[in-house]
């Protein structure tokens, strides 16, 4: 019996092969884009699962303006063994360092300095030696395999001692594995917190030094609201000195660290998006939903076309039992082909994939137990939906009525708007949004792209100036011999590069004012030609002069505010701050004059508003050293600027490797997650435009068929070609009209919602949505014309010659 079905499924393909494989390929395209988009969000979804009682792990956050999630050294000896509720607490900080071992150096080494009770919380697989006897100790290292790989090769590296800036030496006692890629932090290498101590003296017995990251593991049942009044209690009663409000404290789930932190700031490591989650998530089931719509309505429409098969079988003695049989295998055909495609097609996308995604996911997921159950439900699922209405519907009806003509079908000539119409326009619907949505991506990103910074981006270098005894030396040195390198158009310096968070802030204060009207602002040294060779406008004032010693440079009492900090001082009360006295500097000078004000210059990405900053110029007095150097070189000569740099640095600081970075580059790299998502986007979107289209053109050719007889007694009766051209393409074309009527309201309101996730954003322009209704409209008549053309030029002769 089986044998039988398969057969005659077989037989049917056969017959119309195009409509098989507009319904395979349909599927099977769909899959592929939901099967990529499913292990993006299953990725996502799985960081900081891997240690163990990971759901009762939790980081301490303190709400500012934004989410801040670190925290006073010093505060942490009043917490650990003082909380109730608290299994174990720890303390993280991470830092960034050169490291050499005999010859060879490596620059950006994340090495994280951890409390003792650090692997008490996180799961971590040793290799070799003891790691949580190594933290304890003040000159022990713990490296990961691949660290330990590259600083030593193939040779043993317990025992071996390698210099982290080439100042401080640490002997490696201990191993682990690889971070897991799973983790919201990474890291190189883990000392001990005393290692801090020798680094930075004051970060575990300063107030004001906030840079650690606290976490805790709760016992069962412990709430973390209970916990977070306990630590603002402590700091309350301990804090010695008190800059910050510790009002909005929290305990922040480890498990929704690395996708819930998108308002987070000074993060260890860059984290994910719920937000890009969802809009993956709700792209994948539209595509779900396409694909599946697709080949249920093209299954029914085709079923209407076998009643005649469907009363010949029931008078040769088939039973409604086997007919259901017979259409729900032949479905299952379709889908299990679809499936096997779209994973051969998936197993081909993902290099792709995963190169735009910076991941390494495997279709070997797929073979967890809840997975593999889930896929097959899947498909079990697919197939009753699309074989359900041939399979009960057609299988239900007695010969007599389904012989009554090849074409038959119920509710045949009705002009109501049937369910394959409503189908068509939910596909379309689908279509138009994810159009829609891809464009205002795109605008985003090119607004971004062209919108003022406030310095020139492009052909500039920007050189990372080591923190030892020679920084003011090394700068000295390196912008004198930089800029005699053919190419260099000019070279400055300045504490804070572009495109990376500021790390020193201050509260100021104009002479003669309340001090309840303050600013607090980033502090941020540059050189004095600073802002003419980033090409920064002077908006009020003057620019600091330019020509100075290096010993008038440390004594010149004149900062410079961005606008921002500017309209703070005037709405603190300040009628004209220019010309006057600023206090709140941490270096030799009590005061400055207030210069000049220099237009808002974006440090952070458009995501957040710019911050007040205030400029100085100081050439070593601390914290505001001029530490790192931006050179400009002529546009085309990067290469040869580079390497000429690479050459020089080796001779004046034989001791470090270089480190350097591409402010357009850099620039580009804040944007990543968006710009993977519209490349993302415009994939899918042009998937989800492929299923409608096949979808229109095999049912509008189904639809055709069945109206051969009405079209050739229309052209005997006297109707033009154009007349039926434009009857039957309107038809189709008014389905597109309505699904964008529905579609294009609802995408108004979702771009209204993900701009507002900028603080600098375009607006949603109504010529996008015009130009979307234009394509899909466009699309549809080009899609059905040629089928409804064909048809109309049909002779009625061959039509009605057996009537």
């Amino acid at each position: 019996m089986w044998r039988n079905f398969l057969t005659t499924a077989f037989r049917n393909v056969q017959k119309q092969p195009f409509f098989a494989f507009v319904n395979v390929i349909g599927l099977a395209v769909g899959l592929t884009a939901v099967i990529m988009m499913f292990l993006f969000i299953h990725d996502e979804l799985q960081y900081d699962k891997h240690h163990k009682d990971s759901e009762h792990i939790y980081r301490l956050l303190k709400h500012n303006d934004k989410p801040i999630p670190i925290h006073y050294g010093v505060f942490f000896k009043y917490l650990k063994g003082n909380l109730r509720g608290v299994e174990h607490s720890t303390m993280i900080k991470g830092n960034s360092y050169a490291v050499r071992h005999e010859e060879n150096k490596f620059g950006q080494q994340l090495i994280g300095s951890v409390d003792s009770s650090f692997f008490d919380i996180f799961s971590f697989e040793a290799v070799e030696g003891d790691p949580s006897k190594t933290i304890r100790s003040t000159n022990e290292i713990v490296l990961t395999q691949s660290a330990a790989s590259r600083y030593f090769g193939a040779d043993d590296p317990i025992g071996k001692t390698i210099i982290i800036d080439n100042k401080y030496r640490a002997v490696v006692t201990s191993v682990i594995k690889d971070f897991p890629r799973q983790s919201h932090f990474r890291g190189d290498g883990i000392t001990g917190i005393h290692f801090t101590e020798k680094v930075n003296p004051s970060a575990l017995n300063h107030w004001g030094n906030g840079s650690f990251h606290f976490y805790f593991k709760l016992y069962p049942g412990t709430a973390p609201e209970s916990i977070a009044m306990q630590i603002k209690d402590s700091y309350d009663k301990n804090a010695e000195e008190k800059y910050d409000n510790m009002d909005g404290l929290r305990l922040q789930p480890l498990e929704k660290i690395h996708l819930y932190s998108e308002k987070v700031r000074f993060e260890m490591s860059p984290q994910g998006s719920i937000t890009t989650v969802r809009i993956f998530g709700v792209i994948a089931i539209l595509i779900l939903l396409l694909a599946c719509v697709n080949f249920i309505n093209l299954s029914t429409a085709r079923a209407n076309q076998r009643f005649r098969e469907v009363g010949m079988r029931k008078v040769i003695g088939s039973g409604k039992g086997d007919l259901i049989k017979q259409f729900l295998v032949e479905t299952s055909i379709y889908v299990v082909l679809a499936v096997a495609i779209a994973l051969v097609l998936a197993e081909i996308s993902l290099p792709w994939f995963n190169n735009l995604s910076g991941k390494a996911m495997t279709l070997h997921v797929f073979l967890e137990p809840s997975l593999l159950a889930g896929s097959v439900l899947f498909i079990l699922t697919l197939t009753i939906l699309a074989g359900l209405y041939p399979a009960f519907i057609l299988s239900s009806y007695s010969p007599s009525v389904v012989l009554k003509g090849a074409n038959y079908s119920p509710g045949q000539g009705s002009k109501s708007f049937g369910l394959r119409e409503v189908l068509v326009v939910f596909q379309f619907v689908i279509s138009v949004a994810l159009l829609s949505g891809s464009l205002l991506v795109q605008e985003q990103l090119s607004y971004i792209r062209t919108t003022n910074l406030g310095y020139d981006k492009s052909n500039r270098l920007a050189i990372v100036n080591p923190w030892d005894q020679q920084i003011v030396s090394r700068f000295d040195a390196m912008k004198s011999s930089f800029a005699s390198i053919p190419g260099v158009v000019s070279t400055t310096g300045t504490h804070n590069i572009p495109n990376e968070m500021q790390n020193n802030y201050g509260v100021f204060q104009v002479k003669g004012q309340s001090t309840d009207n303050h600013l607090h602002a980033a502090v941020i040294s540059v050189e004095n030609n600073f802002f003419r060779a980033m090409k920064s406008k002077i908006v009020r004032g003057n620019d600091f002069p330019e020509t100075l010693t290096n010993q008038s440079k440390d004594s010149l009492n004149l900062c410079i505010v961005n606008e921002s900090a500017y309209k703070i001082l005037k709405q603190n009360g300040t009628d004209n701050p220019l010309g006057k006295s600023l206090s709140g500097f941490w270096d030799k000078l009590p005061e400055r004059k207030l210069t000049g004000v220099v237009e808002d210059i974006h440090f952070r990405s458009l995501h957040d508003n710019v911050k007040p900053a205030v400029f100085l110029v100081s050439k070593s007095g601390y914290p505001n050293y001029i530490l790192n150097l931006i050179v400009e070189y002529q546009p085309g000569q990067h290469h040869e600027v580079v390497e000429e740099i690479k050459t020089r640095w080796a001779s004046l600081s034989p001791e470090w490797p270089i480190e350097y970075k591409f402010l357009d580059k850099d620039f580009d790299a804040l944007y990543k997650r968006e710009s993977n998502m519209a490349a993302i986007m415009k994939v899918f979107t042009f998937i989800a435009l492929l299923i409608s289209s096949l979808g229109l053109v095999a049912l509008s050719l189904l639809v055709l068929q069945s109206k051969v007889k009405q079209i050739g007694i229309r052209k005997v009766l006297g109707a033009t070609e154009g007349e039926l051209i434009g009857m039957f393409t309107w038809r189709f074309v008014k389905l597109v009209l309505i699904a964008n009527v529905i579609a294009l309201p609802l995408m108004w309101y979702a771009a209204i919602e993900w701009l507002n996730t900028f603080a600098y954003r375009t607006e949603v322009n109504i010529l996008m949505l015009f130009y979307v209704f234009g394509v899909s409209l466009v699309i549809s008549v080009i899609v059905v014309y040629y089928q409804t053309m064909k048809t109309a030029r049909s002779n009625p002769v061959e039509a009605l010659r057996y009537e």
